[in-house]
C-alpha cells in the first residue's frame, strides 16, 4: 500500500483542545509566588518549570479556571513565536497555570500521549502548521487551526511501541548531545584561558587606556524597581540579563520579554 496505512485526524478527533484564559498575569518575585508555564517551559519533553514566571494567587486562580488546570499527562502546546513546540506534564510537576502563549492538550481518544507529542513533531503536522501560521512580527497559529492538525492514528499498542522506540533512541541522542555540550565547554575554557593569557601580554606590553577613548557611546540600563521580573511579559522587547552575558559570548538560552509600550517609555 502507498502512502500512510493509518487514518489521517484532525486533532480534535482524538484530544480536546483547551485554549488559554487570554489574561496577561502579574508576574511577581516573592514567597508567595505561583508557577506559570509558557514558550520557555516547553522546550524538552515535559514541561519544565525550573526557571519559569510565577505570577499572584488571583492570577494564578484566574488562569487555572473553567477546566484550564494543567493535569498529569496533558500535553502543552505553544501556538506563539516558537510554534509547535509540545511538552508533557509529568507525574510530580507542580500545579501550574497556561501562559498566554500555550493551549492544552487532554482526554485524548484512541491516541496515547507520547506518540501524539510526537505526531505533532513529525513533517506532516509540521507543515500543516507552517501554512496556518499567520502574522510577520510575531508567528502564532489560531486555536481553530490547531484543532485540524492532521495526526495519524494507528492500533494503540502500535502507538506505544513507536513511542517506546523513539523515547529509547532520542534519550540516545539527548546523551550524545549532552556529551558534545561537556566537549564545547572544556573547549570554551581552553579559548578563554589563551585569550586572557594574550591580554595579560598586552597589558604587560603596553599602557592601558581609558575605554571611553575607544568606544563612540555608553548607556546605562534601569535601576531597581524600574525594571523587575514583575514587568515581564510572554512577548514584546527582549531585556538582556545577566545570564545572557557569558565569556565573549552571548547566552540566548534564557530568553525574557517586556511589552513594546514599557520598552518605548525605557528607550534611551
Amino acid at each position: 500500500m502507498k502512502g500512510n496505512p493509518w487514518p489521517l485526524l484532525p486533532l480534535r478527533r482524538v484530544a480536546e483542545v483547551v485554549d488559554c484564559a487570554h489574561v496577561t498575569a502579574e508576574f511577581v518575585d516573592d514567597d508567595t509566588r505561583f508557577p506559570t508555564a509558557s514558550i520557555r517551559e516547553c522546550g524538552g519533553v515535559t514541561v519544565d518549570l525550573s526557571n519559569c514566571n510565577y505570577t499572584t494567587r488571583e492570577f494564578f486562580d484566574l488562569l487555572r479556571a473553567a477546566g484550564r488546570a494543567p493535569r498529569v499527562g496533558d500535553l502543552l502546546f505553544v501556538r506563539n513565536v516558537s510554534v509547535g513546540l509540545v511538552s508533557i506534564v509529568a507525574p510530580g510537576t507542580a500545579d501550574f497555570a497556561v501562559g498566554q502563549e500555550t493551549v492544552l492538550l487532554r482526554r485524548f481518544e484512541e491516541v496515547e500521549p507520547r506518540f501524539l507529542r510526537y505526531a505533532l513533531a513529525a513533517r506532516t503536522a509540521q507543515f500543516a502548521i507552517e501554512e496556518a501560521m499567520i502574522g510577520s512580527t510575531f508567528r502564532r497559529i489560531n486555536v481553530s487551526a490547531i484543532r485540524a492538525l492532521p495526526v495519524p492514528v494507528p492500533p494503540v499498542q502500535q502507538q506505544q511501541a513507536i513511542a517506546d522506540y523513539l523515547d529509547r533512541e532520542t534519550a540516545q541522542i539527548d546523551e550524545l548531545i549532552a556529551e558534545q555540550r561537556r566537549l564545547i565547554n572544556l573547549l570554551r575554557e581552553r579559548r578563554d584561558a589563551s585569550w586572557a593569557a594574550g591580554i595579560d601580554w598586552a597589558y604587560r606590553s603596553g599602557r592601558p587606556i581609558e575605554v571611553r577613548r575607544v568606544i563612540a557611546s555608553i548607556v546605562d540600563g534601569p535601576f531597581g524597581s524600574s525594571l523587575t521580573s514583575a514587568h515581564y511579559a510572554d512577548e514584546g522587547a527582549r531585556v538582556i540579563r545577566l545570564g545572557n552575558i557569558g565569556v565573549n559570548e552571548f547566552k540566548d538560552e534564557d530568553a525574557a520579554f517586556i511589552s513594546l509600550g514599557y520598552a518605548d517609555e525605557l528607550a534611551a
